[in-house]
């Protein structure tokens, strides 16, 4: 079986040099919340999949985190006193569904 050459991860905004926090802003709102899919059958299997694994993981436990909804980068330095400046865009999602979407079809081990 030959391995799965893509990264684990996708770099979104690279910034080598850092960014200091006056340089970073965030724009929380509900319009970059998780929306549920019009599949019922598909949000009935992720409920599913989190009922599954927790009969396997008793220490699992629901909870509101962030999700990433993309970033607006302004990163054209047109005048001398302006600087770089990452805005990111977030809303909320739940970790049972980010369990029951992302690693839904993973086996238990």
């Amino acid at each position: 079986m030959e391995r799965d050459r893509r990264p684990a991860f996708k770099l979104l905004l690279s910034c080598p040099g850092g960014l200091s926090v006056s340089q970073v802003s965030v724009i929380f709102d509900e319009s970059y919340d998780r929306i549920p899919h019009p599949d019922t059958d598909l949000e009935n299997s992720i409920a599913e999949i989190w009922d599954q694994r927790l009969k396997h993981n008793s220490s699992l436990y629901n909870g509101k985190k962030f999700r990433y909804a993309g970033h607006i980068w302004h990163g054209e330095i047109v005048a001398s006193d302006q600087v770089p400046h990452a805005c990111l865009l977030l809303g909320l999602t739940d970790y049972r569904y980010m369990i029951g979407a992302f690693y839904g079809d993973m086996e238990f081990k």
